[in-house]
């Protein structure tokens, strides 16, 4: 019995870490400075043409007081301003670089040809986040509500900002030297479906659902395309009532995207997730809401 409970407290002590590592992940959705700062040299195909000087003042303003921690995705943190305007991405390139193990391995035949391989690999993934962005932002800025690109370094172009992480600490950090992106704030569309149903608004989802839709038919027509839909919550709505699109680092630019042929075969996917995710949620509005959705692609069909 004794030997059990020496095992168990061994035990507990060896998991003890992990446990704490967890724990701290979660408190902190392993945000951390360095995890935000790259050391890529100048690359001329990223850079994009700037905002107007409105957009560029009403940005400067609202950075005048610190950013506060939003959420995290599988590329990016998001930091808002305070005055509710604006997000700010900044790109987690934690897994831009190899692992440790990979790092640490010697450059030396067959391992630095090895190294050297996933180095280019990580760095190819990047590359092509940001041409999703820039793609995004030369062909679709407005209904991306993307509104600044800053994918290379600068010089006395940003001042220094301060941003307060998950658990409340306080950062400044010098935007000139950091890659981010500057997107209109908005409500998700799964966020806005609920809000409407669970106050027994159905002709409200409807017109929510439509909006969407609208939004398709407009990036079809300009030749770009969310190549990963993530319908639910990669599409919404500014404040001001208009869809957009949040998450761009899969979007792609081609002619193939304004054919007919295309178009149809999307729309049945898109409608597909629409009325799967009313299924789930709020199954008594399902058939109701997707007979006039459908009725509304089939409108925008006839008119191409």
């Amino acid at each position: 019995m004794k030997l059990k409970i020496k095992l168990l407290i061994a035990l507990l002590l060896i998991l003890a870490p992990f446990g704490a590592i967890r724990v701290w992940y979660k408190l902190t959705d392993n945000f951390y400075i360095e995890g935000i700062q790259n050391n890529f040299p100048y690359h001329a195909e990223w850079d994009v043409k700037a905002p107007s000087k409105k957009e560029q003042n009403d940005f400067l303003a609202s950075i005048q007081k610190p950013l506060k921690y939003l959420n995290k995705g599988a590329q990016v943190f998001a930091f808002e301003t305070e005055d509710g305007k604006y997000v700010v991405k900044f790109f987690k390139f934690k897994h831009s670089k190899p692992s440790y193990f990979v790092e640490i391995l010697p450059p030396i035949y067959p391992f630095k040809e090895y190294k050297e391989a996933k180095r280019v690999k990580k760095l190819d993934k990047i590359a092509l986040i940001f041409k999703g962005h820039i793609d995004a932002y030369n062909h679709d800025k407005e209904d991306t509500g993307l509104v600044w690109l800053h994918l290379n370094k600068t010089t006395d172009q940003f001042p220094n900002v301060h941003i307060i992480d998950k658990l409340g600490r306080s950062f400044t950090i010098d935007l000139d030297d950091i890659v981010f992106v500057v997107q209109k704030k908005g409500v998700v569309l799964r966020d806005a479906l609920t809000k409407d149903l669970k106050t027994n608004d159905p002709k409200k989802a409807e017109q929510d659902l439509k909006l969407i839709v609208d939004l398709y038919f407009r990036e079809y027509k300009k030749g770009i395309y969310d190549c990963d839909h993530g319908l639910d919550h990669n599409t919404g709505f500014t404040f001001d009532g208009q869809s957009f699109r949040f998450d761009v680092g899969k979007m792609s630019y081609g002619e193939e995207y304004k054919t007919r042929a295309f178009i149809e075969k999307d729309m049945i996917k898109v409608t597909s997730m629409m009325s799967e995710w009313l299924d789930r949620h709020f199954p008594r509005y399902e058939k109701e809401i997707m007979k006039e959705v459908k009725s509304h692609v089939d409108s925008h069909l006839q008119n191409l």
